[in-house]
């Protein structure tokens, strides 16, 4: 387990998803649509 370099990868994908992810949230509710991808995004680095 490279937990840095994961980290790292994971940073990069995550921020090139969540920039997706904020154009939609324009047009969806951002609150809940927020936090529900915090906790996924949590759980994924996690795993």
């Amino acid at each position: 387990m490279k937990c840095r370099t994961n980290k790292v990868e994971l940073r990069l994908i995550l921020s090139g998803i969540f920039s997706i992810l904020h154009m939609e949230m324009i047009n969806d509710k951002c609150g809940a649509a927020h936090h529900l991808l915090n906790q996924r995004a949590r759980a994924g680095l996690r795993v």
